[in-house]
């Protein structure tokens, strides 16, 4: 799940001066990249539309990698 989330956030983030390979699971996400209240929302109806979930009301508070994972597993697992 990790790599499949790392993926979008390329793909979303891909304008950012980042080194997504080199993210930690404790990294600051909003810090890291710049994001925004948008970037969120972008990367919530990404991750829906390739994996045919509901995430929205599981995300807001995520800052983290190892929380997005977390919570994007979860979501999966109930599927």
């Amino acid at each position: 799940m990790r790599e499949k989330i790392l993926e979008v956030l390329t793909t979303i983030f891909d304008d950012r001066d980042a080194d997504f390979a080199a993210i930690g699971d404790d990294d600051d996400l909003a810090e890291l990249l710049g994001w925004d209240s948008v970037d969120v929302v972008d990367l919530v109806l990404e991750m829906e539309r390739r994996w045919q979930v509901r995430l929205a009301d599981d995300l807001p508070d995520v800052v983290t990698l190892a929380l997005l994972v977390e919570r994007a597993e979860r979501v999966a697992n109930k599927k």
